[in-house]
């Protein structure tokens, strides 16, 4: 600013009322700065006026305005600290967050189920669509006079025959024998027994023959393994994979059921069948782990 004075009394001289507008700035300015007062509130703006500078018989004025700069708080270094990355990263947090939820619910034995049953559910809808059967899914039926369930993941009725599915969503090596009352699966060093899935379909068409008033011999078991399994062991022909089983279904072809028997046996289903739900599911659950226990 003492440079651009010098040059305006240079050029238009020290009794121009430029060359005393900014001699008046540089005084006010440079000279005498103001200084801050922290009990000004922070939005206020502070207002510096020149002294007027007379020309020419007239008095003039000039406002000239200063943004004041609070000093930064502590708590708010703190504040920002915190909250800054917050803000800018959250989506990717909320992201990560369903991410280890879901990969961590991928891996229970209650979520496999569920996705091995529906892979199988549609499967039969897409692959069985002739009048000519009739496709139930999850059907839960009371037994031990209500104290017990029982649950039949799909049911297929036809005039052929009623087959009724058990399905397994399972990786690995299966080793098992159709008469064993334990399977083992191997992943690699792993080993882990369950249930041989035959004997646990043959009381699903015990309980559903009792209910139809049928004989055991009518019903037709089939065990769906869902997803990359392979058996180490002989297995029954109506043990595999969905696409064998619908190959073994299609090969039934001898009339023992009309169509009015086959929608008789479904309304009477429907009739005794427990609703669908988490409630009925979870009571189930409780069931079976009391009776095995």
């Amino acid at each position: 600013m003492k440079k651009q004075l010098f040059d305006y009394e240079k050029r238009v001289g020290k009794s121009s009322s430029l060359y005393k507008k900014t001699k008046s700035q540089l005084t006010t300015h440079c000279k005498a700065p103001i200084a801050y007062n922290p009990k000004t509130n922070k939005n206020s703006l502070l207002s510096l006026k020149n002294e007027p500078a007379n020309g020419a018989g007239k008095a003039s004025a000039d406002k000239n305005v200063v943004v004041g700069v609070q000093p930064t708080q502590p708590s708010d270094v703190i504040t920002n600290i915190l909250w800054a990355p917050f803000l800018t990263y959250w989506p990717w947090g909320v992201g990560l967050f369903i991410f280890l939820c879901l990969a961590g619910l991928v891996k229970t034995p209650r979520f496999k189920g569920f996705i091995g049953e529906w892979v199988v559910k549609c499967f039969l809808k897409r692959h069985l669509l002739s009048a000519d059967y009739i496709v139930l899914n999850d059907i839960t039926l009371p037994l031990d006079g209500g104290k017990g369930t029982t649950q039949i993941d799909h049911l297929v009725l036809s005039c052929y025959g009623l087959f009724v599915i058990e399905t397994k969503h399972m990786t690995g090596w299966i080793f098992g024998e159709e008469k064993g009352r334990i399977w083992t699966q191997v992943i690699f060093a792993n080993k882990v027994s369950f249930q041989n899935p035959i004997r646990q379909n043959y009381r699903h068409i015990c309980e559903l023959a009792a209910l139809l008033g049928l004989d055991k011999s009518m019903l037709v078991s089939l065990i769906a393994f869902v997803g990359d399994v392979h058996f180490k062991t002989d297995m029954p022909e109506y043990v595999g994979h969905p696409k064998q089983l619908l190959a073994y279904i299609k090969s039934f072809d001898e009339e023992i059921f009309s169509a009015e028997q086959r929608h008789d046996f479904e309304a009477t289903i429907e009739r005794n069948r427990l609703p669908r739900g988490r409630k009925t599911n979870k009571a189930h659950i409780k069931y079976l782990q009391k009776h095995h226990s």
